[in-house]
Formats: C-alpha cells, structure tokens, sequence
C-alpha cells in the first residue's frame, strides 16, 4: 500500500504511463448522498483547497494570485513565512522564483527584439566572441528553447561562494564544459543557457543584466517586489524562509547558496502578484502583437521535430483541453509556477517556500478553474464506506482498499498506512480536486448502476493535446446511487 501512496510523485517525477484496471469488486453504499448544490464563490474554494494542501503536504506557505482580462482578481496567502517565529506569508511575501526567473528573463529579452538590438539567429560569436569555439556556432534562439547542447549544473562546474558581479563574469562557472550534442539537435534543459542568454543582453544593451531588467521590465510593469536574490548580502523586510523535507520532515535552509551566477535562469525573487503582472506583458502593449506572437511559436530541432518550447515559455494543454503558455521551477527552498490562459485572458501564479517534489502545473490549472469556469457544485451528504483500489506501477498492477469519508462536502481517502488525499469538488460534472501530497490532480467520478467509478490523472506538461485519455495513476470505486459526481 505504500508504493499506492506513492504513485502520484512517481507519475510526476518520471512521467510513466500507467495502465489501469478496474477492481470488480465494490462496496454498496446505502441511500442518496446527494442533496444540494453547493454554491461557493471561487476564492472560497480556493481557501477550501489550499489549506487541505498545506495539511497534506506539509509545505510552510503557499501564495497564489490570479488575473483575468488584465486585472489581478485574487490574491491570497497561507501558512508561514517563517515557521520557527510563526510569521504568516501574506501577498507581498517575496519567494525564490527559481526557473519562473527564465521567463521574466525573456519578457525583458522580448523587449530588446523588438527594438530591432538582437539577432535571434546569429551565431553567439557575434556577441560573445571569447567563449570556446564548440559554442561560437550556438544561437539566441537556441539558447531560449534549451536546444543548445549547453548542459545544465555539473559536479565540476566552478561555482564560487561569491558574488558575481555580472553574466559575463558567471559564465566562467560553465564554459569549460562540453556540449552534450551539437546545437539545434536536441531539447536538454539548461540554465547555464540562460546565464549566457544575459551575458548576450548585456553586450546589446551596454549595461548589466540587473539593471536592464529594472529599468526596462520592473519598473514599467510595476513588479515593485521582484529583483536579485541577495538574502546572503542584504537584509529584506518581508522574505520567506527557505525549507526542504528531509526524511519526511520539515527542515530549514541555514546557509542557502548565493544564486547570483545564475540570476537569469534561477536567481530572483518575487511574489504571485508580480509573476501575474509580467504576464501583462503579452497583452496591454508592452510587447507588440508581432514580438509576442514570435515569442510564443513552438521551435524545431535540425531535424525539423517541433518541441513544444517557444522562447521560454512551455506551450502545453490543461486537462480540459485549453492552451496554456507556462513555465515552473524548483529549486532549495522554493517550488514555482506562473501560467497564461491566452483564450480565456487569465493568468495564475503559485509559489511555495520548500524544495517540494510536486506537480505544480496541474495544481496551478486545477485553482484556476475555479475562475474560468465557475459552477455550482455537487453537495455531498456525510458518509463513509469501504472503496476499491486500483494502480499500476512499472507494469505491475497493485490492489488494496481505502476509507472513503465525506464531511462537510470534503472527502477524504484513507489508506490502510494512515496516509490520507482529500477530495474537494470543482465542478457538477464529476470533477474533483485530488489533494494529495505532490499537489492536486484532475478526479472523475462518475455513477452508474449504483456504482462509483472515481479515476485521478497526473499529466505535467508540454502537452500537444488534453491528457483527459490519459492512463489515470489511480482508480477506485465504491456503490454510491444514481446521483452525478
């Protein structure tokens, strides 16, 4: 039962695809657990989901804002800032970006493009002449969509515990390094690329990174609470703490490292606010219709197989089938995700304190939701019953069983180790939130023939279609009346 449990952070850390069978057996549930529709207003359900977050997955804090059609419409935080002296996180709460700071480097980048000062296509020699002949053939272009072959860290980079004063000065870190492949002929995440993506946009730019990106980017999206991350040599009034999960337990980062050889790939902090504003880059002007079309077209490799990487930003689908333009991070002391939903004009952010091992994009699609397609939803009467558990894990199928309470319109799914996911209703249509330790997954409950038959699906990202057809990572059922889940 314990690999059962595990199964969620398995299907995010290796993306596998499970095979699913049903259990035939099942429990019959007695009398109509549905009365009501449950009428709550998206931000309350967002409060219901994120504080069963924070109680499943341990993390310190959370911090999550949303915009639509170019305003921020929620904003709000939860658990601490700091655990040991009990400081709650609030909106304006800063945490590391990690890799959502690669996006707010192409944003910056968009700008310099437009203005007609970078050459996509040029080979790096042309900026940044000094560097080892195997890279001199290396694009912008190829930079932006890790198609570079530049690896990403190494046990032999040469990372000095100081700060580095500019890219340029960063990329002695790396490029003693050879590439993995040829530029242009395969996707190998990089952000050592990114460092020297910077080291380009101060050559065109005739200043540093960090103050081309306050001038140009910050100050005019008014991103107030968004800059280097300097905790090692100045002090701030409102930074998180820094947590990882060791043995299952929460502990504190002491003696986090100076990110500022990294600051274009992982080196910023912000807040979710911040994050949602430089979304409105894309769409109030700031960047043209053209850049930003230019910006978000999926790039090919030599061989012409397109990868689903703009310039930065990841091109995927959300389980209900809409585009999304997103990019996560994860780095010591911080989890990250900002994503964009051009068709429905809403953008959300989540950011977490700890190093967590989630699925952060689907738990970022599944809050907003509950903002794109507000319902009423299906209320659930109090009950418990047994249900019937089915997984798969490396092509070995696993059975077992678990305890199904509903409370107060919110499950919660017992194994027989005392580990427990919640469930939270999203929809009238059978769609639940999963919460689960790694995030909250897409659920499907559907009843027919007095029987429940409930499905969960992790997906990540990168997504060419809807993974709605996916192999779902865990199934179970239970008799439950002729009402809609």
């Amino acid at each position: 039962m314990k690999r059962l449990i595990l199964i969620s952070a398995v299907a995010f850390l290796f993306t596998a695809s499970f095979g699913i069978t049903t259990a035939s057996r099942y429990i019959f549930l007695q009398g109509e657990p549905f009365v009501a529709k449950a009428i709550e207003k998206p931000a309350e359900k967002a409060r219901i989901i994120a504080a069963k977050l924070l109680e499943i997955s341990k993390i310190p804090g959370l911090s999550i804002a949303v915009s639509q059609k170019g305003k921020i419409v929620y904003a709000e935080a939860f658990g601490y800032a700091d655990v040991a002296k009990k400081i709650p996180v609030n909106t304006g709460t800063q945490f590391r970006t990690a890799s959502c700071a690669k996006v707010i480097t192409i944003t910056a980048l968009g700008k310099l493009l437009q203005e007609g000062k970078l050459d996509l296509n040029a080979g790096i020699k042309k900026y940044l002449p000094n560097l080892p002949q195997e890279y001199q053939q290396i694009t912008p272009l190829q930079l932006t969509g890790h198609l570079s072959g530049l690896p990403h860290y190494a046990d032999d980079d040469k990372i000095e515990n100081r700060l580095y004063n500019s890219s340029e000065e960063a990329l002695k870190v790396f490029s003693h390094q050879k590439l993995l492949t040829p530029p242009g002929t395969k996707y190998s995440y990089s952000t050592h690329g990114f460092t020297m993506l910077s080291a380009i946009m101060e050559k065109v730019s005739s200043t540093t990174y960090l103050d081309y990106l306050n001038k140009e980017l910050l100050k005019p999206l008014n991103m107030k609470n968004t800059g280097p991350d300097l905790r090692k040599h100045q002090d701030y009034a409102n930074l998180a703490r820094l947590y990882d999960f060791k043995d299952h337990q929460l502990v504190e980062e002491t003696n986090p490292e100076d990110v500022s050889y990294k600051w274009a790939g992982g080196g910023l902090i912000s807040t979710p606010s911040d994050l949602v504003k430089l979304t409105f880059a894309y769409t109030n002007g700031f960047l043209k219709k053209e850049t930003v079309k230019q910006m978000l077209k999926p790039q090919h490799l030599l061989s012409g197989e397109v990868v689903q990487i703009g310039i930065g930003w990841r091109i995927s689908k959300d389980i209900f089938g809409r585009n999304v333009i997103e990019h996560a991070g994860g780095m010591e002391g911080a989890r990250t995700v900002v994503c964009m939903f051009p068709d429905q004009e809403t953008a959300i952010s989540l950011m977490v304190n700890a190093s967590w091992a989630s699925s952060i994009e689907e738990t970022a699609h599944l809050f907003a939701e509950l903002f794109i397609d507000h319902q009423e939803t299906n209320k659930v009467k109090d009950f418990e019953t047994e249900v019937i558990t089915s997984s798969n894990l490396d092509g070995k199928e696993v059975k077992g069983s678990a305890r199904l309470k509903f409370k107060g319109n919110i499950g919660d799914l017992t194994f027989t180790d005392g580990k427990h996911y919640a469930i939270v209703p999203l929809k009238q249509t059978g769609v639940y939130g999963l919460v689960c330790p790694e995030g909250i997954y897409y659920l499907e409950m559907k009843s027919s023939n007095y029987q429940v038959t409930a499905k969960a699906i992790a997906y990540g990202s990168l997504l060419k279609d809807s993974a709605i057809d996916k192999a779902p990572f865990l199934q179970f059922t239970f008799a439950g009346g002729h009402s809609r889940w």
